[in-house]
């Protein structure tokens, strides 16, 4: 057996100390940790990107820890935790680690890193959870204006969007950026 990859979703938490174990799908949940092996030569040479941000080449046989998740990148690919097969089979549906099953991809794409289910990250007999790392965040008072850019799937036009509005916004005079000077 090769060794364990920790995908970059699990730099938040110390799981060095976990151990892993199969859990019936009635216990799992979104964000939780997961060990999957990978069971189909990735297409492309597919890297995962490494807790410290490095990437990895991932062949048959490796075996990566990262979280359950949903991906809703609607003109590349989309899935989720809960569309993971009954037999266990799933996709890295990112470099980083977020594992489901695809429900929709672009033709245009190449296949994901296939795998197969193997454990839960646990610790003292209770699985591990992203939320069980989280930093608590604090309520603060936002005392600038602040604009929020939401958009529906990658490729939506978030990022175009920010780059008019910020330079319409300079071209009025005023300052745009965090912190403020």
């Amino acid at each position: 057996m090769r060794h364990i990859i920790h995908a970059s979703l699990t730099r938040i938490a110390d799981l060095d100390e976990g151990e892993v174990r199969p859990l019936p799908r009635t216990e799992w949940e979104w964000a939780d940790y997961v060990l999957g092996e990978v069971i189909a030569p990735p297409a492309d040479r597919r890297f995962i990107e490494l807790d410290n941000g490095r990437k990895a080449l991932v062949d048959v046989g490796d075996r990566v820890v990262g979280a359950l998740g949903t991906r809703f990148a609607t003109l590349e690919a989309t899935g989720s935790w809960e569309d993971i097969g009954e037999d266990g089979t799933m996709s890295a549906m990112t470099g980083a680690g977020l594992f489901g099953g695809i429900t929709s991809q672009s033709p245009l794409l190449n296949e994901f890193i296939k795998m197969r289910y193997v454990g839960h990250v646990t610790r003292d007999g209770a699985k591990l959870n992203m939320r069980d790392f989280a930093a608590p965040l604090g309520t603060r008072k936002l005392d600038i204006p602040v604009v929020l850019i939401v958009g529906s799937s990658m490729s939506a036009g978030k990022t175009n969007s920010a780059r008019v509005i910020i330079r319409r916004l300079k071209h009025m005079g005023l300052t745009v950026g965090w912190p403020p000077s």
